[in-house]
């Protein structure tokens, strides 16, 4: 919604209203209640109602249902981990790293930890390729191969 007021597509206030009714929508999917999007921007609705639909409804479910932090608490003392923060994705924002931080260090994970890197999206793909593009973004690619490189020197 922030993208769109910014290029002027958007009204301030009709992306609030938006921002609001996806909220609302996914509370109502999480609640399992019919999820209603009129009064949504048509490519929202469309989006919505292709996600909470009755053919991907039990896989939306049984993703929503994990919570990353609560996973990583569970994680083996000692257990090597790296977490990635990509600028470039839309979908987990870097702002949202610091629960899963916090979970992995009470934990007592090893490892490098936090790597931001830049411009990768969700997929780790260049920001702006497709979605099923085998591509892997440089950044991330360096971050995967000094993560694998040290658990190498590191005799695991």
């Amino acid at each position: 919604m922030d993208r769109l007021v910014a290029a002027g597509e958007l009204s301030t206030r009709k992306a609030q209203l938006n921002t609001k009714g996806v909220s609302r929508a996914i509370a109502d999917f999480r609640a399992e209640r019919q999820v209603d999007t009129s009064g949504l921007l048509p490519f929202i609705a469309s989006l919505l109602n292709g996600l909470f639909g009755r053919h991907n409804d039990t896989f939306i479910r049984s993703d929503d249902a994990l919570y990353p932090p609560d996973i990583a608490r569970r994680v083996a003392h000692g257990t090597r981990a790296l977490v990635t923060c990509v600028t470039a994705d839309t979908n987990v924002p870097c702002r949202t790293t610091p629960p899963l931080l916090t979970a992995s260090s009470a934990a007592r994970t090893t490892g490098p930890g936090l790597r931001v890197l830049p411009s990768p999206d969700h997929f780790l793909h260049p920001a702006g390729t497709p979605v099923n593009d085998q591509m892997i973004a440089p950044a991330a690619q360096r971050a995967l191969h000094d993560f694998t490189f040290s658990l190498h020197t590191a005799g695991l």
